[in-house]
Order: C-alpha cells, then structure tokens, then sequence
C-alpha cells in the first residue's frame, strides 16, 4: 500500500469533485458565454460556486475572479497590482519566505525598476510585523504576505497585519497568498483588511488547474493577458468550467468536514512529533512546534519540517520510496548542489541542516497506522544510510 505525507504539494481529488466534473465534461459543456440555454445553463452553474467560495472569504461574488490555480493568481495579484498603480508608487514589501510564484515574481518588479524590500522572520517563520510596518513608505503600492507557510506550516497574523498596514498607509494594498491556509483557516478578508486574495484548488482535494483571485472592487489591477471579455476582463478566456465546478464541490466537502479534517490531522502530526522524539531523538523540528507552539493561529497542523542527524532530505525521500512512501524536500532538487530552501535558510539554518530536512504534510483520510509505517521507515533507512555515512 502506498502512503502518501506530500498533501502540501497537492491531494487526491475527492470522489464528489470527479463526479461532478464528469457531468460537466459528458454532458454539461457548455461554453458559458455562450447565449443559448445550454451556454446560460453551465453560466450558472459558474455563478452559484462564485457566490459560495465569495461567502466563506467574505467578499461579493462580483469580486471574485476564477484563475487557473495560485501561481497565477499570485503574479495576476503582484503584476497587476503594480502596473494598475505605478504612477502611485513603485514599492512592494514582501517577507523572505513567500512562494516562488510571488517572490519570483516581486524580483521581476524589481528588474523593472521597482523597489522591493523584505521584512524579518524569525527563527521560526513568523514575521516582524513591527520591521515589516516600518518598511511601508508612501511609495508602498502593495504589501503581500502568505497565510500559511507552504514549507514549515507558519500561521501568520494576517488581522493584525492588515489593520497595520492600514493604519500605516491606507492606499498600501494587502495580498495574501492564501493557497495553503484556504478552507483550513477560516479569514474574512473584509474584517482583515485584505484588498487581494489567491486560492487553488488542488490543495483542497479538486482539481489542478483551478482557482481564484479575491480582488477588491475599485481596485485598478490590470490583466495579465487579453483577450475576451470574460470576467470583466481582468481574467479572460474561456472558463475552465469543470475545474471550477470541482473546485467548488471540494470547497463545499472542506467546509462541512473544517472541524474534524482540523483534529484529525492535529492528532495525528502530534502523534508523528511523539513518535519520531522516541525513535528518532536526534532529529530536530524546523516548524514552530520546537517551541511547544501548537496552536491554531501559529502553525498549521497540515504540515511538519523535520531536519534529520545525518542524512540529506533527497537520500531519506528515496530511501522512503522503498516502503511506498511518499514525502517532500519542501523545495525543487537537484543532484549537483545543496537543496537549500529558501524558506529554512531565511529561519537561520544552515546549508548543511537545510539539506537534511524533509517536509510531512497530512490529510484528514491518513490514520496513525499510517504514521506508525511511516516513522518505522523513516529509522530504518536514517539506520540503513546514516551508518554507511558516518563510515
């Protein structure tokens, strides 16, 4: 039987979403501009899960954009925001530990001629809220943070840093790149003070290759390509319409099952920290779990950092792949350097420690049977390869 502890990179889709876009793929498909019955008919279809995923973010449906997935919606939130306002200003405050689809995408900014400044983490992912308001100058057209840290599990402050930055210069817009923490921890980007918003799909149990953009209304984004004048505009192109409506009947499963998917997989990364202190005690916790923070608001109970004794990251994901076993470096591989995370090396590690450290991340359907192969695994091959390297 295969196990698999990579849920962060992406999760099986969910028995309602396949059959719902089968329906759309068979029988239901429509093109949504389209004026005929068969065209208005999937239009709605469209609309009724725009109005669901813009009531669980407390927005309007008229403010919420279907993308492909977070990649896009992450550039079509930094790109857009700064082209629609760079006669404003030409500043983006961002923190070192964002995904690749905004960091890459704010060093782009900056080869362009905007100016971009990080604010601190600290040791364990949080951000200095008070460094990063001290960053937000008038110039300040966007300031994006992530919700939860794809890689350790970092809850931010997302309320108080909205409200901060507010407080610091109301034109500033916020973005959060909510893709790991949407329909696991509930945000009102109203009452957060949130003017963009991005969400996917596949990390919700839907499909790849769908997802959306929360867009303030009155905001001046531009688009990142043309074309029709579908969305407004803002988003053109013919909908992916069974994307969306497996997006949506995994958002309506995620949001009935919210509490017990949330103590699942809080029982069961407690029982993975317990058992790995027992059979593996030189092992350390890159997460904010090493400080016996386990708390809603600070850290995702989704996802666990572990850094080994001895052992690279990429020699345990393959040595686990001899049990079946599935888990993550957290960051992109490669068999001619060091596989150093930006994330971890942003938390003070060093190249060495963040080359041994390896990324768990849970689903609700897993069951402590599943931990225990998994720690089983784990020693015998931290047994099997660290004593062949200590030789």
């Amino acid at each position: 039987m295969n196990l698999y502890f990579d849920n962060a990179a992406t999760t099986k889709v969910c028995d309602e979403a396949i059959s719902a876009m089968h329906q759309m793929v068979d029988s239901l498909y429509g093109n949504p501009s389209s004026k005929h019955f068969e065209g208005l008919y999937v239009e709605e279809k469209i609309e009724k899960a725009r109005k669901f995923f813009a009531k669980e973010i407390g927005c309007t449906k008229d403010e919420l954009y279907f993308t492909s997935g977070g990649t896009e919606g992450n550039n079509l939130a930094v790109f857009g925001t700064a082209k629609g306002y760079k006669r404003d200003g030409d500043h983006v405050v961002v923190s070192p530990i964002e995904h690749p689809s905004v960091g890459t995408a704010v060093a782009m900014l900056e080869e362009e001629g905007f100016s971009v400044t990080q604010a601190k983490v600290d040791t364990y992912g949080f951000v200095d809220i008070d460094d990063l308001i001290n960053q937000i100058q008038e110039s300040t057209v966007l300031v994006s943070i992530m919700q939860v840290n794809n890689e350790i599990g970092t809850i931010q402050d997302i309320m108080t840093i909205g409200r901060r930055i507010k407080e610091k210069n109301p034109k500033t817009l916020f973005h959060v790149d909510g893709v790991q923490g949407f329909m696991k921890f509930p945000l009102h980007v109203k009452q957060a003070k949130v003017d963009l918003f991005t969400a996917s799909s596949h990390k919700i149990k839907g499909p790849k290759g769908s997802g959306f953009l929360y867009v303030k209304s009155g905001l001046k984004v531009k688009p990142l390509f043309y074309g029709g004048s579908q969305q407004k505009g803002l988003r053109p192109g013919t909908e992916n319409v069974p994307g969306i409506i497996g997006f949506y009947e995994a958002g309506m499963k995620m949001k009935k099952d919210i509490q017990s998917s949330y103590k699942a997989v809080l029982d069961l990364k407690t029982y993975l920290l317990d058992g790995i202190k027992q059979a593996l005690p030189n092992w350390k916790v890159n997460s904010p779990e090493s400080l016996g923070i386990f708390e809603e608001e600070t850290s995702s109970p989704y996802i666990v950092s572990l850094r080994t004794e001895s052992l690279k990251g990429e020699v345990m994901l393959h040595g686990l792949e001899d049990y079946k076993i599935c888990v993550s470096t957290g960051s992109a591989c490669s068999s001619k350097k060091l596989n150093v995370s930006h994330v971890l090396k942003s938390l003070g590690l060093s190249d060495e420690e963040n080359d041994k450290s390896i990324r768990i991340s849970f689903s609700p359907d897993q069951t402590c049977d599943d931990v225990d192969e998994l720690i089983k695994a784990c020693k015998a091959v931290d047994l099997m390869f660290g004593r062949f390297i200590k030789k």
